[in-house]
Parts: structure tokens; sequence; C-alpha cells
């Protein structure tokens, strides 16, 4: 259990200092050691064009790199998509749920083309406006609540 925690431990902080300066630092929120794994939190308005499941361009250099790392793990991944409850301004979905999910198979869809990341590596997850970070009447951090989560598994027992 050491070892793993050690473990956890080093691939925090290998994402701190290679991934959180510079262009990365806009796109990801945050990186957390997990029971489960690492959490790597990315901003959503970075990461995608506004009410869209389109990367913005600037976010592809820093998402390369992301990308990069997570194919050297070559471990199992969950990508965990998470809307703000007003997020949704065009019809184009019918729910949050759908806008959630098609981020997240967006992310799974750009991991299998560009890096040939095995499918059978990857899941993802849709939890709409359901699991909010902060109240929504917080306006300066109400938008951190539009994340894409990567959850890097450490145990490949748990899925």
């Amino acid at each position: 259990e050491s070892k793993t925690k050690d473990t956890l431990e080093q691939k925090e902080i290998y994402l701190e200092e290679n991934l959180l300066k510079g262009e990365g630092k806009n796109l990801i929120q945050d990186v957390v050691a997990v029971e489960s794994g690492v959490r790597i939190s990315l901003n959503a308005h970075a990461l995608f064009a506004r009410d869209s499941v389109k990367f913005r361009r600037e976010a592809l250099t820093p998402l390369d790199t992301l990308c990069q790392y997570l194919s050297l793990t070559k471990r199992k991944l969950i990508i965990e998509s998470h809307t703000e409850k007003d997020s949704l301004r065009n019809h184009s979905f019918p729910s949050q749920w759908e806008f959630a999910a098609s981020r997240a198979t967006a992310f799974v869809r750009f991991l299998i083309q560009r890096y040939n990341y095995p499918p059978q590596q990857l899941a993802a997850v849709s939890y709409g406006s359901e699991r909010p970070l902060f109240a929504e009447d917080q306006s300066d951090n109400s938008k951190k609540n539009q994340r894409l989560d990567i959850l890097v598994l450490t145990n490949d027992n748990i899925y």
C-alpha cells in the first residue's frame, strides 16, 4: 500500500511540475491523488469552444502534452464530464447529460484516434450538472463546475 501511495504521489508531482506551467496552467485546474489513482481536472472553458464538443485550438498543445503522458502510463482511464447548471445556451443537446456525455466521448475519441489508446482501457462518464464543486450562486467559482476529470486508475482490478 505504501508503494502505491508513493507511485501516486510521484505521478501527481510529475503532472504538477510538467503540465501546470505555461500553456497547461489554464487547462489543468487540479491534480490530486485519490484512492483509485490520480484525478486530473481540466477546465472545460479552456478545453472546449463555448457550447461545443470541439477543442479550442489554443488547448491543443497542452492537451497533446497531457495525452502523451497518459499514453505512457498505459493505465485505464475514466473520463468524467461535468457541466454547469446553466451552461447550455444552444439547443443542439436536449440536456446537460447529453452535452457532458458528448464532451467525454470527444475526449475518448481523441485519445483513440490520435494516440492509439486502447479502447478497452477507456470509459466515458457523464454527470451533467449533478456533481458541482461549488454552489451555483458563487459566480467566480461556478465556472469550475464545468470540467473534464481524467481518472488515471492505478489498480486494474477496479474496472
